[in-house]
């Protein structure tokens, strides 16, 4: 109400964000400026300019309702601020629309934050290897969150020439093919791998996991809603002498294909393998 009865093309800028900050977090800021009818425009602006020099700190909450604000105007933004960052280490763009990350917008940022970079989460963006394939030249990326993306897991099969990354998650990337499993299995430093729900992680694709460095540097592994049997889940933990947590997803209640690992062979692992950390996940 009181936006509305203000005679708004008068105060100045930092009154409009004082008054739009009584509205609570940025989300529900951009909510009011649509409510205010032939105001906001004015302060669409007004939002993507006060928040884009903080981009940088913020995750993709922010960038979603300058989205929303409009789109053309935060695409843009986007390619301006990643033409300019050098010194970004942690990027969340989590569940942001693909229509606002381009292969354009990510090249730019890489060509200026390669070596800053340690963290990137792209989770729930639906974006493909050829759009996430630059940050695999990012010496220093630790972290790479990737679920429900539409990667094929060719993006990883040149990993060996960067320093590999400590985490990946995969999860529910039904497009990943085996052999994209076969290119993350040589990702030798990985510590921490989740391929929870991902189809194309059978005995075959695993045993690249088998036969590679990996299974000395991995600690970590979920293959929750995998379709792998006891003996391919024993024949991991045999050759994976440091692992120390896995994974997987509880049988009750859930749709299995009959065959698959049990009760009695979880058992029979807890007991062979004590120093192994056997949870579950629903």
């Amino acid at each position: 109400m009181l936006l509305r009865a203000a005679n708004l093309i008068d105060l100045p800028d930092d009154v409009l964000l004082r008054i739009l900050s009584l509205c609570g977090p940025l989300r529900a800021q951009v909510g009011t400026a649509f409510r205010l009818g032939c105001v906001c425009v004015r302060l669409r602006r007004l939002l993507l300019r006060h928040y884009l020099p903080a981009l940088c700190h913020v995750t993709s909450d922010a960038i979603y309702t300058l989205s929303l604000a409009d789109a053309n105007a935060a695409r843009a933004a986007l390619d301006a601020m990643f033409a300019a960052t050098s010194s970004l280490k942690t990027l969340n763009l989590s569940g942001c629309s693909p229509r606002l990350i381009s292969q354009t917008t990510i090249s730019s940022l890489v060509a200026v934050a390669k070596h800053s970079l340690t963290e990137v989460n792209f989770a729930h963006c639906a974006l493909t290897d050829n759009v996430l394939a630059p940050f695999m030249t990012c010496p220093n990326l630790r972290t790479l969150i990737l679920p429900s993306s539409r990667i094929t897991g060719s993006m990883f099969l040149h990993a060996k020439r960067v320093a590999p990354l400590e985490k990946l998650d995969l999860s529910w990337v039904h497009s990943l093919t085996p052999e994209g499993v076969v290119a993350v299995a040589n990702i030798v430093t990985l510590k921490t791998l989740c391929l929870k729900g991902c189809d194309a992680v059978n005995r075959e694709s695993l045993n690249a996991f088998l036969n590679s460095d990996i299974r000395k540097s991995l600690r970590t592994v979920s293959f929750a809603f995998c379709p792998l049997r006891n003996q391919c889940l024993i024949d991991f933990l045999r050759r994976t002498p440091y692992l120390k947590e896995l994974i997987l997803a509880e049988n009750r209640g859930n749709i299995w294909p009959q065959g698959l690992y049990t009760a009695t062979g979880i058992h029979a692992i807890r007991l062979q393998f004590p120093h192994v950390n056997v949870t579950f996940v629903t």
